[in-house]
């Protein structure tokens, strides 16, 4: 296969950027069977992954593909 798409690229990244995140926090309450967290556990885990994994998208989408991250007018 060749060079895949830059959007599979951020994918990737951001799977990988939620899942860190996530294990850390399992791994900072010592409690990594996801069936043992009580609901406020949960929503926590489940915040943490979604918040990292969005990060890492726009951090791909500036990076990638060159968005204006200026507050001044583009002209």
């Amino acid at each position: 296969m060749t060079e895949p798409n830059p959007v599979f690229k951020i994918d990737a990244a951001c799977v990988k950027a939620g899942g860190d995140r996530g294990g850390a926090y399992l791994d900072a309450i010592g409690i990594t069977d996801l069936a043992r967290l009580n609901p406020a556990q949960y929503q926590k885990f489940a915040g943490l992954v979604v918040a990292a994994a969005f990060s890492k998208a726009m951090d791909g989408w500036i990076e990638g593909f060159s968005c204006n991250t200026s507050d001044e007018a583009p002209f």
